[in-house]
């Protein structure tokens, strides 16, 4: 076997295991459209700058700490979504939204309180991340079997 045999294997185990946590992440935001509610508090927000492609189309990553109570218990998270938590840079609702000590909306998974969110469903960046995840592991193996 040659070396590109083994650099498309390789390919294809990424593009499968790419595709396959996009589905998941899909799946977990899905059901976190079920979840109860509860108020929080914004700890702390921080807006940075994502990855180069992200800086390169304007888009920042931002790092949001808050606490929620559940059935008495104190909780502590910085999740914001399933999924790619960036949005479009410049003047934005979430700067005001997530000051340190707005109240916010926080979504719990009642089996597990610990695991929340702030924004429930699907972002719309999953489908892209699914159609391009796909089709690189079709052409993939299309390649492959030829």
């Amino acid at each position: 076997m040659n070396w590109q045999y083994w650099l498309t294997l390789a390919f294809a185990i990424l593009s499968s295991w790419w595709l396959v946590s996009t589905v998941v992440f899909l799946v977990k935001a899905q059901i976190a459209t079920a979840w109860p509610s509860a108020t929080g508090r914004i700890q702390s927000f921080r807006a940075k700058e994502g990855g180069k492609y992200d800086s390169a189309f304007g888009y920042s990553k931002p790092h949001v700490v808050y606490s929620y109570e559940v059935s008495g218990r104190q909780y502590v998270n910085d999740r914001l979504s399933f999924g790619p938590d960036v949005y479009q840079s410049g003047p934005d609702k979430r700067v005001d939204q997530y000051r340190p000590h707005a109240e916010v909306t926080v979504f719990y998974d009642p089996l597990h309180p610990n695991r929340s969110v702030l924004v429930r469903g699907v972002h719309q960046r999953f489908f892209l991340h699914i159609v391009v995840a796909a089709a690189f592991l079709w052409a993939v193996l299309y390649t492959m079997s030829a």
